[in-house]
């Protein structure tokens, strides 16, 4: 579980690290024509900006989101919980505390990944929001698979 948290917090931090370094705030460089652009936002709030406006607030709310994966993560260890939702609960905890980190060391996170949509406009992401949905979807599927 640590393995897999380490390298998704790695993953993201240096794609952060390389975004910063190699794109302008607010450019778009297109990686595949049309659909796919790496860029570099800063998100000072939470899920697509929400609560920007309220630093406290974000900060409390990730505080209060880790302490529940740390809750999960003592869980799956302390009842010996499958694999796969060891890996889910180690996604979501990998992804969580690289964006955490971020909020609070640098005042907001680095989102870089876009996929253009045919009609709205998608959210800009990053590695550590993939790894905590994937993570979420395989905890589903473990669940319902449990059942």
């Amino acid at each position: 579980m640590i393995l897999t948290a380490a390298l998704t917090v790695l993953a993201d931090q240096i794609c952060k690290y390389k975004v910063n370094e190699g794109i302008k705030e607010g450019e778009y460089k297109e990686i595949v024509k049309d659909k796919f652009y790496l860029t570099n936002m800063k998100n000072k709030g939470m899920a697509m900006g929400s609560f920007s406006d309220n630093r406290r607030l974000v900060v409390v709310g990730s505080v209060l989101s880790m302490l529940v994966v740390a809750f999960m993560w003592h869980d799956a260890l302390k009842h010996n919980r499958g694999e796969l939702h060891k890996i889910a609960v180690a996604l979501v905890a990998g992804g969580g505390i690289s964006n955490v980190y971020d909020r609070i060391a640098k005042g907001g996170v680095t989102d870089y990944l876009y996929v253009k949509g045919k009609k709205a406009k998608a959210p800009v992401f990053n590695i550590a929001d993939v790894a905590v949905l994937l993570g979420a979807l395989v905890s589903l599927v473990d669940f319902i698979r449990s059942r």
